[in-house]
């Protein structure tokens, strides 16, 4: 990816352009399952993680 093309797509992000919600939200404690869902295939978009 070149650097005007990922600055692209930071100016939609930050304009709203671009949805970058979690799909899902875990926990601290429940870290080794937010690992174990982005390495599956139902995985889609981010997972955050709280501290």
């Amino acid at each position: 990816m070149d650097k005007q093309l990922l600055q692209n797509l930071l100016d939609l992000i930050e304009s709203r352009h671009v949805d970058v919600a979690p799909t899902k939200v875990f926990k601290l404690s429940e870290v080794q399952q937010a690992h174990e869902f982005l390495e599956s295939k139902d995985s889609f978009g981010k997972a955050v993680v709280i501290v």
